[in-house]
C-alpha cells in the first residue's frame, strides 16, 4: 500500500525487464524505499515525543482509535537507532543510514547494490555486511567499498 495524506492506494507488483531502463527503475525504487525508511524514523521520533500522528489503521479499525501515547519516551532513538535489511532492504538501509544522523550502525544481509551502483553516497556509520554464498557478487562489494572508502568501520 502507498499512503499520501488520507489516501491509501494499492500498488501492484512491478515486473522490471532486464534492459537499458532497469537501472533507472531500480534506482528510483530504492530511493523511494529510502524515503519510506526516513519517514518511519521521523514517525518513531514523533511517537517517542508523545506527539499525535495520523494512523491509517484507525480508519479500518471499526472506529477504535490507536493510542500511541503509551509509547512516549519508550525508545532511545538518540543512542540506539540501528537499521537492518536483507537484499534490496540491505542496500536501502545502507543508503538511509547515509542520510540520517540518528542512525548509529547498520547490519546489511546480502545487500543487492545494483540499484545504487551509479549513485554517490557515503557509508559513514559502523556497518556489518553479511553475505551468504549465493549472494556473493563482486559488483556488490565494489559499490560498498566505494561508498565506505573513508570509513574503516565496515566489516564483511
Amino acid at each position: 500500500f502507498y499512503i499520501t495524506g488520507d489516501t491509501v492506494e494499492n500498488i501492484p507488483h512491478l515486473q522490471v525487464p532486464v534492459d537499458e531502463n532497469e537501472y533507472r527503475v531500480r534506482n528510483k525504487q530504492i530511493n523511494h524505499r529510502c524515503e519510506e525508511v526516513l519517514r518511519a524514523i521521523d514517525l518513531l521520533v514523533k511517537i517517542n515525543a508523545g506527539e499525535a500522528i495520523t494512523n491509517v489503521i484507525d480508519k479500518n479499525n471499526n472506529g477504535v482509535k490507536s493510542d500511541l501515547t503509551i509509547l512516549k519516551s519508550s525508545m532511545d532513538l538518540t543512542n540506539k537507532l540501528y537499521l537492518a535489511g536483507h537484499s534490496f532492504g540491505g542496500s536501502t538501509v545502507l543508503l538511509a543510514s547515509s542520510l540520517n544522523t540518528k542512525v548509529k550502525a547498520v547490519f546489511a544481509m546480502d545487500p543487492w547494490m545494483y540499484p545504487l551502483a551509479g549513485q554517490k553516497f557515503e557509508i559513514s556509520k559502523p556497518t556489518l555486511v553479511v553475505n551468504s554464498e549465493i549472494f556473493v557478487n563482486p559488483n556488490n562489494f565494489h559499490v560498498i567499498n566505494e561508498a565506505s572508502k573513508n570509513n574503516s568501520d565496515v566489516t564483511f
